[in-house]
């Protein structure tokens, strides 16, 4: 329960981000993208050890749970923010340099692509033990 919690006000926070972004990037500060950053790598640490070795509390501690569609295709999303963060703070950086194709109309199709692989994780269903 903790767990849904926490994910759950990242999940709004990095929709908050997401929309601030939109609107007025140039006022979103660097330390508000390394917290972002920092947030994002942060969930996707917790869903790799409780892919592989388990979370060290909970009902089903030490358990490794097993490897959804759904939560794979959310942490690869999450991969993708964290490139995407990390090409704004350092627009000259070697990341940057990697995300220059996104310029123009292709940021509108990777957020579409984004956009329809969430909608389709969140169809596949729940998480179960």
């Amino acid at each position: 329960m903790l767990f849904a919690v926490l994910f759950g006000v990242v999940a709004w926070w990095q929709i908050g981000l997401g929309v601030a972004l939109w609107k007025r990037p140039d006022v979103v500060p660097d330390r508000v993208l390394v917290a972002a950053i920092v947030a994002t790598a942060a969930v996707i640490a917790v869903w790799l050890v409780s892919r592989t070795v388990g979370l060290p509390i909970g009902p089903w501690a030490g358990e490794a749970e097993a490897i959804g569609v759904s939560d794979a295709i959310v942490t690869i999303t999450e991969l993708v923010i964290v490139a995407l963060l990390a090409g704004l703070i350092r627009p000259a950086g070697p990341v940057a340099a990697r995300l220059r194709w996104l310029e123009g109309g292709h940021a509108t199709r990777l957020g579409i692509a984004l956009g329809t692989s969430a909608v389709f994780a969140a169809l596949l269903g729940g998480h179960a033990h």
